[in-house]
């Protein structure tokens, strides 16, 4: 038996995609490397031609509120048959939110003095306060119609590092000089408010934290392959990719184009004239069949769609060339190429491509949902990150 400070933590996620729900039970256990991914499911909202932002997300609403009733049964009967305990408990419930409804605005901090100072927690919360504030401000005027429609969920600094050298463990070091970069996590108010009242339902009492599906996105490749400083993080969801830049170990810059692999299945099927579903079904395979002129274009669209991502990079450098994929285990063989095209042409060079479930899974096994893998090892050790806040 566990002792109290040895007992495993048992959290349930969320992870609200462009266009899906995914619920999940999540065990972490101390000491482990990786953590238990008890129970998932996910819902998809239908994929016809939604009108306005507005709509998609009240179809998300709804299917949360759908759903619901799938964690009291199969989700907590996954808990407790785990736990062999039938007061076992959900100790936190985790949110991550991928874009159009969640925005995370980078901020960079130098810090200089003529004298050596201290470094200190305290120092590095005032000026990440400081930064924060600015990203935000920065982030209303140049998206002034959210201004009412966003609010800020989680705060995070990355890569302190003082002389040259990057800071693990912040212990009164002597620098004249310090650089960081901050973080800020904004959501979609009408998203957030939702999961609030579902987790009050399902769980009150329970705290609640949110933040970007990018960033868990982020934390995790940098716990798993710290050698990595430079890379590329593309998420894919049903109605939008999303691109983060990560520049000696710190996420840099972030960016999305409202456009996914629904969004292609969509396109698909009103140019050959076949049912929505089916087509989306068969994604996956579209390399393998012989293209037509309308599907051709239509690839062409989207791979030019993440060149203009790729050339966003929010500096004069080209994007890194080892890029970690995030998106549905039956769409990576199809998206893979398209997105190597993307950047081979972008960079002038070959890129290669990873698939985000290499991060999280040995290779004899197969993620059934590639984001809630992210979201459980995000769960798994974010106890331990330095400098990362809900609110």
């Amino acid at each position: 038996m566990f002792n109290k400070s040895e007992a495993p933590r048992y959290g349930f996620l969320i992870d609200i995609g462009s266009g899906s729900v995914a619920f999940g039970i999540v065990k972490s256990s101390p000491g482990k490397a990786a953590p238990e991914l008890l129970w998932e499911t996910r819902e998809y909202i239908p994929v016809k031609e939604l009108k306005s932002v507005d709509e998609s997300s009240r179809a998300i609403v709804s299917t949360l509120t759908d759903m619901a009733l799938t964690v009291s049964g199969d989700g907590l009967s996954a808990l407790r048959k785990d736990a062999n305990d039938k007061s076992a408990r959900i100790s936190e419930t985790q949110v991550t939110i991928s874009a159009p409804w969640s925005y995370c605005v980078s901020q960079p901090i130098k810090y200089e003095q003529d004298e050596p100072f201290h470094i200190s927690h305290g120092l590095i919360s005032e000026l990440a306060r400081a930064a924060g504030e600015e990203a935000v401000k920065i982030f209303q005027e140049t998206h002034p119609e959210l201004h009412k429609e966003i609010v800020i969920t989680s705060k995070s600094v990355l890569n302190v590092t003082a002389s040259g050298y990057r800071l693990d463990q912040i212990n009164g070091q002597q620098s004249k000089d310090m650089q960081m970069n901050q973080i800020t996590t904004l959501v979609n108010r009408v998203l957030y408010d939702a999961v609030k009242e579902l987790n009050n339902k399902l769980f009150s009492g329970v705290p609640l934290h949110v933040t970007g599906n990018l960033l868990a996105f982020y934390k995790t490749a940098r716990d798993i392959k710290p050698h990595k400083q430079d890379v590329c993080l593309i998420n894919v969801t049903s109605e939008a990719t999303q691109l983060g830049i990560v520049r000696d170990g710190s996420l840099k810059y972030c960016t999305h184009t409202s456009f996914g692999s629904a969004s292609i299945a969509r396109e698909f099927a009103n140019a050959t004239g076949s049912p929505l579903a089916e087509v989306r079904q068969s994604l996956d395979r579209f390399n393998k069949m012989s293209p037509t002129h309308d599907t051709v274009a239509i690839v062409n669209a989207y791979v030019e769609k993440i060149s203009e991502l790729f050339k966003e990079t929010g500096d004069a450098l080209s994007i890194p060339r080892i890029i970690y994929l995030l998106a549905e285990p039956a769409v990576i063989d199809f998206l893979s190429p398209l997105i190597e095209k993307a950047g081979s042409s972008t960079t002038k060079s070959p890129v290669v491509i990873y698939p985000a479930s290499e991060l999280t899974l040995s290779k004899d096994k197969k993620a059934n949902d590639n984001a809630l893998q992210i979201a459980s090892y995000f769960f798994h050790t974010q106890q331990g990150q330095l400098h990362f806040e809900y609110l």
